[in-house]
């Protein structure tokens, strides 16, 4: 199985925050991080290190647009 060693940064969608992003795909027992400096309220990174199966990655993306599509997840009366 190949492994990877790879940290990639996201956009937050608009009107999401990081915090609850991250808060509700951990109970599903996955790991998000936030960005760093200037970029902590504009994106996310997700680590794809270790050994992982096609098939983790593609769960861990269907349940990445299960919440994103769930709720307005951190939104804002200025972004509604």
């Amino acid at each position: 199985m190949p492994l990877s060693n790879a940290l990639t940064a996201f956009r937050l969608p608009r009107g999401f925050s990081y915090d609850a992003l991250h808060d509700a795909l951990k109970e599903h027992n996955y790991i998000i991080y936030a960005g760093q400096g200037h970029l902590g309220a504009e994106v996310f990174r997700i680590a794809t290190m270790g050994e992982l199966s096609l098939a983790a990655l593609r769960d861990f993306l269907a349940m990445l647009e299960e919440v994103l599509g769930s709720r307005p997840l951190g939104a804002t009366a200025a972004t509604l």
